[in-house]
């Protein structure tokens, strides 16, 4: 039983560690853009005339 504790450690580790990573990929459905720029349709059919 004692060479289970130190497999169970890392496993603990790595688990913790790819939960701290799958976090980071979190986004927001909508950003606003700058004030300074203009609104633009994006993205827009093809093409635009």
């Amino acid at each position: 039983m004692r060479r289970r504790a130190p497999f169970a450690v890392f496993a603990a580790l790595c688990l913790a560690l790819s939960a701290g990573i799958a976090g980071c990929g979190k986004k927001p459905a909508f950003v606003d853009p700058p004030e300074e720029v203009e609104t633009d349709e994006f993205p827009r059919t093809y093409p635009t005339s």
